[in-house]
């Protein structure tokens, strides 16, 4: 999967990914920190269904358009940091970690759940 997201839209996708089709408003409402204006969600979700990441269907009564994830929460988490790993890091798994070493204060609890991942 290839679909890059702009911070606004994975914000919009944060919110489909919790799994039912949403109005535009319903969408707009469970971002409290953004509001939106209308014609601004509208072009966000209209970028989001030409990049394939969102379904857009009639409403039930006809008033109104749902708008429904086609792209998995997961898949789409994976293929980020893939790409992330390969354009700043060159592939390399290890300067990423070291990286994040070195930027953040890593807890005991957090390096014993490294530690569990990487089976070390």
């Amino acid at each position: 999967m290839k679909t890059n997201l702009s911070r606004a839209e994975l914000a919009i996708m944060q919110v489909l990914w919790q799994g039912q089709a949403l109005s535009a408003r319903e969408i707009n409402q469970a971002l409290p920190e953004k509001q939106w204006q209308r014609t601004t969600l509208a072009t966000m979700l209209a970028r989001l269904e030409e990049k394939g990441a969102v379904r857009r269907q009639k409403a039930a009564g006809g008033n109104g358009y749902l708008y429904q994830s086609l792209i998995d929460e997961e898949e789409y988490r994976q293929s980020a940091a893939n790409d992330l790993l390969d354009t700043l890091y060159h592939g390399s798994v290890r300067s990423l970690a070291a990286s994040l070493a070195a930027s953040r204060h890593l807890s005991e609890q957090d390096i014993e759940e490294l530690r569990e991942l990487f089976k070390l």
